[in-house]
């Protein structure tokens, strides 16, 4: 009976254990791939989705979009509200990019204020009209800290690559931040969409 009741409480010692280890691995994990301000993918996290969207994309035939976005004077928050209404600011921007893409579609921190979001698409208007919507969700959000409404704006680069373009990703990050420079030349919170066909 001994023997029976400690095999019994090693097993349930090992299964708690290792119930503990995956967990912690998971935590390693989620902290390895995701940034830690926004709850987004990293970018280290982001180059590696990158490359097995673009592969799937190419074998499927589906079109994607790129979209670049960019706080607007979000250095100016920060010298007016200081670096933690910053930060809260990132983690709402975070959320809302969360609410706004589907599951199989890819949002990112990818770097300060700009964030870039890859998704599956079928054209330009609708690349445009999903950059449209985050623009918009922004604009009207209530972001309030400490008392003081804080109006935020953004500028988006909405890149469209059709399933018949062959270009390297890079390029395509390149081309949806000459995009969102122009947006940003153009007055800021506002969309720049092109489409890339070939």
């Amino acid at each position: 009976m001994n023997i029976l009741l400690n095999v019994s409480g090693v097993a349930n010692s090992a299964h708690y254990y290792i119930t503990i280890t995956k967990k912690a691995h998971q935590t390693l994990t989620d902290l390895a791939m995701k940034d830690y301000l926004t709850g987004l993918m990293n970018r280290t996290s982001f180059d590696h989705f990158l490359l097995e969207l673009c592969e799937g994309r190419v074998k499927k035939g589906h079109g994607m979009s790129i979209l670049l976005l960019d706080l607007d004077h979000f250095k100016r928050i920060n010298d007016t509200y200081g670096h933690l209404c910053g930060d809260e600011l990132l983690r709402q921007i975070g959320i809302i990019l969360q609410e706004q893409t589907r599951k199989e579609d890819c949002a990112t921190r990818y770097g300060g204020e700009e964030f870039v979001i890859v998704s599956k698409s079928d054209s330009i208007e609708e690349t445009a009209l999903f950059a449209e919507s985050i623009r918009k969700r922004v604009r009207d959000m209530q972001f309030c800290y400490q008392g003081h409404f804080v109006s935020v704006t953004l500028s988006i680069g909405a890149l469209y690559i059709s399933p018949q373009a062959s270009t390297h990703i890079q390029e395509a990050l390149e081309l949806a931040d000459q995009l969102l420079y122009k947006a940003k030349s153009a007055g800021r919170n506002r969309v720049v969409s092109e489409q890339l066909a070939s």
